[in-house]
């Protein structure tokens, strides 16, 4: 494993402030010990902090994980937004993956596997975590209608495109959590190539759908 999820979390994201700071160090226990194993001693701990001055910041564990979240899907619309203004939008999806899948460490991934169990039980969690999805979803829409090109962005194989690369994306970063580096990233990154050649074989028959024929004078 290349670095633990706190290092992950402070290299590709760079959180600010003392809040950000305490949800850094405190990633690698709820990875690792899971929402309901890990203590607000160990989370206090894992932060440097008394667990009177933690309360302070994070009265609970929901609350904590919401801003987990929140700071995630923050830094994610960034990063599309970084991918919307890029000359190529496969360039512009590669860089997302580059920052959020390649470098992200199986202690982060196994941490994002809790935090989608908690939302399962837990409705103030789910719903950030469903605002999330909804921007992800939406952003990645917008990229696939950006490489379909003019007069194809509103084509069903748009839409097909797009859904088809959330869900593979979706299982990939769900696999990060049980395999380690040296086994995930070659095949990953191989798997994620033929995607994105699939995608743009699709998207090229619908721009050429979209074009009106041309009757010989």
């Amino acid at each position: 494993m290349a670095a633990d999820a706190k290092g992950m979390m402070q290299g590709r994201h760079g959180s600010e402030g003392k809040a950000g700071e305490i949800l850094d160090r405190i990633a690698t226990t709820v990875a690792r010990k899971g929402l309901d194993g890990a203590s607000m001693q160990d989370l206090a701990a894992s932060a440097g902090m008394s667990v009177g001055n933690f309360y302070r910041y994070y009265p609970s564990k929901i609350a904590l994980v919401t801003a987990l979240v929140d700071q995630c899907a923050s830094d994610v619309r960034a990063d599309f937004a970084a991918a919307l203004d890029a000359a190529d939008p496969v360039e512009g999806m590669r860089a997302i993956l580059d920052k959020n899948l390649f470098a992200m460490s199986r202690d982060e991934a196994a941490l994002w596997l809790q935090i989608d169990a908690a939302a399962l039980v837990h409705p103030e969690i789910a719903a950030v975590k469903a605002e999330m999805d909804r921007s992800i979803e939406d952003n990645v829409f917008r990229l696939v209608g950006r490489l379909a090109g003019p007069g194809a962005e509103d084509s069903a194989v748009v839409g097909e495109v797009a859904e088809f690369l959330l869900l593979f994306c979706s299982s990939l970063f769900r696999q990060r959590a049980f395999e380690d580096e040296a086994s995930f990233l070659p095949k990953a990154r191989r798997m994620t190539d033929r995607l994105f050649a699939w995608a743009q074989s699709e998207l090229g028959s619908a721009r050429a759908a979209e074009q009106p024929l041309k009757v010989a004078s």
